[in-house]
């Protein structure tokens, strides 16, 4: 039970971080330059999880300004991130819920030993 309860807590540590990821990534979306940034989570024994964050390099659009520089704008996508808000809010829940089990478990397993 334990063992669930520290898999949960790495799991919402890492939509955490899925949230904060994707939240810098809308407060950029009208900022000239700006390169998205994706995290790719794994598997870490024991019961954890790796994180990676990586720029994303797909080319955005390009204008020209009015001295003719050519601006590159930023690559966020809109859709994308809010896709991945959803996804880590949905990680919130089941992983908070797994807690909560976990505690609920433990607490019965201890009034039973006593």
């Amino acid at each position: 039970m334990i063992q669930a309860m520290r898999i949960a807590i790495h799991g919402l540590a890492d939509a955490k971080l899925r949230l904060d990821v994707a939240a810098n990534n809308l407060a950029n979306v009208n900022t000239d330059g700006f390169k998205a940034s994706r995290v790719t989570s794994g598997e870490s024994s024991p019961y954890g999880v790796t994180q990676h964050i990586s720029q994303i390099d797909t080319p955005a659009f390009q204008y020209t300004d009015e001295e003719g520089n050519l601006i590159e704008s930023s690559n966020t996508d809109m859709v994308q991130e809010v896709v991945n808000m959803l996804i880590a809010e949905h990680s919130f829940k089941f992983n908070t819920a797994a807690v909560k089990t976990s505690d609920i478990l433990l607490g019965t397993l201890l009034d039973i030993k006593i």
